[in-house]
């Protein structure tokens, strides 16, 4: 199941994704995990999780150039332009995949 919370703190609104699913598999997994390589999966789970690319670097032990880069072929892979649009394609295939 895939539920959203938006929060506002200070100037930022904060995405929070819920993924009731183990870590590594989320969207990857609805996305068709034979489309994206081990780390685009790695990378769209922890974006779609509400971490920022600095964050996602520092987790993965990567350098944030090399998650925005794994993010773009991610993106590319999935047929969306931002980390918006990637949110309402997870939205949209977990409430398929729920009925």
């Amino acid at each position: 199941m895939l539920r959203v919370r938006v929060t506002r703190h200070a100037r930022e609104v904060l995405i929070v994704l819920e993924l009731h699913e183990p870590a590594g598999d989320g969207v990857a997994r609805l996305i068709g995990r034979a489309a994206l390589s081990a780390r685009e999966a790695q990378v769209t789970d922890l974006a779609l999780q509400g971490f920022s690319n600095q964050g996602m670097a520092h987790r993965l032990g990567l350098s944030p150039a090399t998650v925005a880069v794994y993010l773009r072929r991610a993106y590319r892979k999935a047929g969306v332009r931002s980390r918006l649009e990637l949110l309402g394609l997870a939205q949209h295939l977990a409430a398929g995949t729920a009925s």
